[in-house]
């Protein structure tokens, strides 16, 4: 057997927490067998392996079969997933900081015998690499890059920091954890409890039970409030465990654990509603919900969410299903973070919202918690015109290879019109691909695979139906490109620009450019004079960006926007998704960190 190893680093203190690694010495047997094996614990406790924080193994090679492979003949077992042969030592990353920790390794050899357990070692961390982390819920912590990932951050990058905030700025207009209920003990559940549940939601709120049918446990007559721990628990688990984002007290509707005493006939419909959230400070179209929730579907279980702007009709904004085919299916997700657009309307003042799970039975669960309703800061700027292209039905594929039923159209929105005049051979079915002749709207997915994506794909930006002008598809019928160079136009509507300040006037847009040889793109806007705004083939290739220019404008004029597409031959592709126009207003654009209020 292998010679008992030795421990040799790290030791001391400050040893930095993220990435450590742990050496043993030489690996030594009598029979001449060579090291393949090691496995390395780390314990908190010294002497203590039972539950070790951490147990490793490491091996000097190890071989899998690549997807397909099912015989030597196809590559079985032909990729090697180790790096690094020298299994002496091992990487354990992001141990907590400024805690002590100890460790011991054992050595395997060819003959598959284990040596004994080293000395143990031991060393304590120092701090860890953090950095700022922009939430989706609108502030900025300092985080480790994991930790921000975990909680659906964006990550600033190591040693950033939050003051000033690099987040964009959010206006916070209403919050809720839960926090402030004051939890009662258990009723019918068989888990006992102190202060484990409450039927009573937090001031201000409300709970609809009139639509679930009399009878059942009485903790899951509609939406209740518990500690999650105990709720897993007393529920059997069944997965509700897994939702870790939520802490301490949540937000619950669970009509399993309702249905395990007798009840009435009837689905079991209820109904969770916020208290009336002023929108006061937020940008038209910007107030979206930020929550934590854990949902797993089945059977008939909808999940619903409505807002009623200023007491107005409520507008649905999301909804989930548990029908697998439905439109709104919304399979397992028992720990996630959602997004919730709520297209406030200019001039609403307020907003209430309506949590409802209806139409279950016997079937599972939703559980929120760690509630915001955010918003952009209104900072005068007012949306003049917005298009995202899925107004424009779209029909079948004409000389592209891909069939497709709903992929492609030569139309434009209402009020768009397009100039493919100087483009070759339009017109002619022998002389360029009739997709392509001009820009032309496009279901995404389906040009990526027709074109044979080169780099297609990665326009994630751009969702559903997207503008398209591609001459690199177009010159694969015929020589179009020997007639003349590719010239197209895509003009927007006239918009009128009385009562903004000159030379106010933003254009944004998610862009996918990829140039190649003599390609210009051009952007300008017509009020008397063309103005070019974007020029050139000296414009490097960006596949998915978000684009912002200042369009210089006279007062009171109208503007007539044309994005052209000129002098290109067999070159590459220029997309616009998702374009809208804003005005600054009378106001300077907000500089500095976020504004934060807590509404409602």
């Amino acid at each position: 057997r292998p010679a008992t190893p030795v421990t040799v680093s790290p030791t001391g203190a400050g040893v930095p927490a993220d990435d450590v690694v742990l050496q043993a010495g030489a690996f030594s047997d009598a029979d001449g067998n060579t090291h393949v094996e090691s496995q390395f614990q780390v314990t908190t406790v010294a002497g203590s392996y039972g539950a070790p924080v951490v147990d490793k193994w490491t091996r000097f090679e190890n071989w899998y079969a690549p997807p397909g492979a099912s015989g030597p003949s196809t590559g079985y077992a032909s990729v090697n997933t180790v790096t690094d042969p020298d299994v002496s030592r091992t990487v354990v990353q992001e141990l907590e900081p400024g805690t002590t920790y100890y460790w011991r390794v054992r050595y395997r050899d060819s003959g598959l015998e284990w040596s004994e357990w080293s000395n143990e070692g031991s060393f304590t961390t120092g701090a860890a690499i953090t950095g700022a982390c922009c939430l989706t819920s609108g502030f900025c912590t300092t985080l480790r890059e994991s930790e921000c990932v975990a909680q659906r951050g964006t990550y600033q990058g190591d040693l950033t920091s939050c003051t000033p905030s690099p987040c964009p700025p959010v206006e916070l207009l209403f919050a809720e954890d839960f926090e402030s209920i004051a939890l009662g003990p258990n009723v019918n559940e068989a888990l006992a409890g102190t202060n484990v549940w409450s039927a009573t939601p937090p001031v201000g709120w409300s709970v609809d039970r009139s639509g679930v049918p009399a009878g059942g446990v009485t903790e899951w007559r509609g939406w209740g409030f518990a500690s999650r721990s105990w709720w897993a628990q007393t529920a059997g688990d069944q997965l509700r465990t897994q939702f870790t984002l939520g802490t301490g007290t949540v937000a619950i509707a669970d009509p399993d654990e309702w249905d395990d005493l007798g009840h009435d006939a009837g689905t079991y419909n209820t109904f969770l509603t916020t208290p009336v959230i002023s929108l006061e400070g937020a940008a038209a179209r910007t107030a979206r919900i930020v929550v934590d929730s854990s949902w797993r579907p089945e059977v008939t279980q909808t999940a619903t969410i409505f807002a009623s702007f200023d007491g107005g009709t409520p507008v649905e904004v999301l909804r989930w299903t548990s029908i697998a085919g439905d439109a709104n299916f919304k399979t397992d997700a028992t720990n996630e973070t959602i997004t919730v657009p709520l297209n406030n309307p200019e001039g609403a003042a307020t907003v209430t919202l309506s949590f409802g799970l209806t139409d279950a039975g016997n079937n599972w669960w939703w559980a929120l918690d760690n509630l915001f309703v955010i918003a952009d800061p209104d900072d005068g700027r007012r949306t003049l015109l917005t298009e995202d292209f899925e107004s424009v039905p779209l029909g079948p594929n004409v000389d592209e290879s891909l069939a497709g039923t709903n992929v492609w159209t030569d139309s434009m929105p209402l009020g768009w019109s397009v100039d493919d005049s100087g483009v070759p051979g339009v017109g002619n079915p022998a002389e360029g691909v009739t997709e392509w002749e001009g820009w032309a709207c496009t279901n995404r997915a389906w040009w990526v695979q027709a074109a044979g994506d080169q780099n297609r794909s990665q326009f994630t930006r751009g969702t559903g139906t997207i503008a398209v002008a591609d001459p690199d598809e177009w010159d694969d019928r015929g020589n179009p490109e020997g007639i003349g160079a590719y010239n197209a136009a895509m003009l927007m509507p006239e918009i009128s620009l009385a009562g903004y300040l000159p030379n106010s006037l933003r254009l944004a847009f998610d862009s996918s450019w990829r140039p190649e040889g003599l390609q210009l793109r051009r952007e300008c806007a017509d009020h008397g004079d063309a103005v070019g705004l974007v020029r050139g083939p000296d414009v490097q290739a960006r596949r998915d960006e978000r684009a912002g220019r200042v369009a210089p404008q006279q007062p009171g004029r109208c503007v007539e926007r044309a994005t052209d597409v000129l002098d290109a031959g067999r070159t590459e592709q220029l997309v616009v998704g998702d374009r809208q126009r804003r005005s600054d207003g009378d106001r300077e654009p907000l500089r500095g960190g976020h504004q934060r209020r807590r509404r409602g």
